[in-house]
């Protein structure tokens, strides 16, 4: 055997060994995904290797590869023969190896990095969230938002208070609507009895921030709103008896919202792009008030305002639809709801 043929065997046994290598750590045995019984050692450390593997894989690679090896840590968990006990220590594994991510100076690794949380079973990935939502770049704060509610929806009853907790913060203190629109969508999805109280209080405050550009988007304030609604009907059928602080701050959010909308559109204020929102958002408010005033507070319909205030919207007479909005704050000032005047306030135009 010649030395140039030993040096191409020596380089293809160098090629075969590292291609061994690679395939043991790239892959998972399917045996180890449809685990259902506790994991030993061995396949632990099977775990530990593979996560590894991707996770260097998404700080090492080039921009365009990221996003594949983010699937290849991902995917198993999405695997239909994946097995609970599997899924619930490669979570496990996931939650204790991605947070190293979210120290990456490249934006698109912890892009990908955030993208991974919400398929994690385990509540520790809360301290993923609570640091994402501290980001600089508001797409990664705006994936935190997202996956507060998505994994929080399915946490125990204290852990969603957690979360609860870093949503209200955030929402608060969060300069870019759009994240702001996230944060209140995922908190209608909590299922605490304290996370209604707290969007109705997020939704009062970002009527305030509609006034003063009426030209953002309505669209996370009206799904949060209807979705509530239809919760609220659905455990009124149900006989479930609904909390006297909902009914009352649901109505308040439904009718500042109102006058908000029928102002700016009396003035103005509003891109002809945005009236149809703004139109729509006026006839859900409508709707929201008569059910919480007739069904939770047993209110007559007779004593509400009876003008239909379809015609108008339809005609774009704004100024008789910002008449009837008024007729709403005042009949909210009245028993059973007894809201204070400077609740149902919406500021002076900008």
């Amino acid at each position: 055997m010649n030395f140039r043929t030993r040096s191409v065997l020596s380089v293809m046994l160098v090629l075969l060994c590292v291609g061994s290598f690679a395939t043991a750590q790239e892959k998972l045995p399917m045996e180890l995904i449809g685990a259902n019984a506790s994991l030993d050692g061995a396949q632990q450390r099977t775990l530990d290797e593979f996560a590894k593997f991707w996770i260097d894989n998404m700080q090492s690679s080039a921009d365009p590869q990221v996003s594949d090896a983010r699937d290849n840590l991902i995917s198993p968990l999405k695997h239909p023969s994946a097995g609970s006990v599997f899924k619930s220590a490669y979570s496990a594994t996931l939650t204790r190896l991605l947070p190293d991510l979210l120290k990456n100076d490249r934006m698109l690794v912890r892009f990908n990095a955030m993208l991974c949380v919400p398929s994690l079973l385990d509540k520790s990935a809360i301290n993923m969230i609570q640091s994402a939502l501290r980001d600089t770049n508001p797409a990664i704060r705006y994936l935190a938002a997202q996956a507060a509610g998505k994994m929080g929806k399915n946490l125990q009853a204290d852990d969603q208070m957690r979360i609860l907790t870093l949503i209200q913060n955030s929402f608060v203190n969060e300069p870019d609507q759009v994240v702001v629109e996230q944060l209140l969508e995922s908190m209608s999805l909590l299922t605490v009895p304290q996370a209604r109280l707290t969007m109705l209080e997020a939704l009062n405050m970002h009527a305030d921030v509609h006034h003063g550009n009426p030209n953002l988007t309505l669209k996370a304030d009206r799904d949060a709103m209807l979705t509530l609604l239809k919760d609220i009907v659905r455990e009124q059928t149900d006989g479930k008896k609904i909390d006297f602080r909902v009914s009352k701050q649901f109505a308040v959010a439904a009718c500042r919202f109102m006058i908000h909308c029928s102002r700016a559109l009396d003035e103005d204020r509003v891109h002809s792009t945005m009236q149809a929102q703004y139109s729509g958002m006026i006839q859900d408010c409508v709707k929201i008030l008569v059910y919480i005033s007739t069904r939770p507070m047993g209110m007559e319909e007779k004593v509400l305002p009876q003008d239909d205030t379809r015609p108008n919207l339809q005609a774009q007479r704004w100024t008789a639809v910002r008449l009837r909005a008024e007729e709403w704050r005042k009949t909210l000032q009245d028993p059973p709801y007894n809201t204070a005047l400077r609740d149902l306030a919406v500021p002076s135009r900008r």
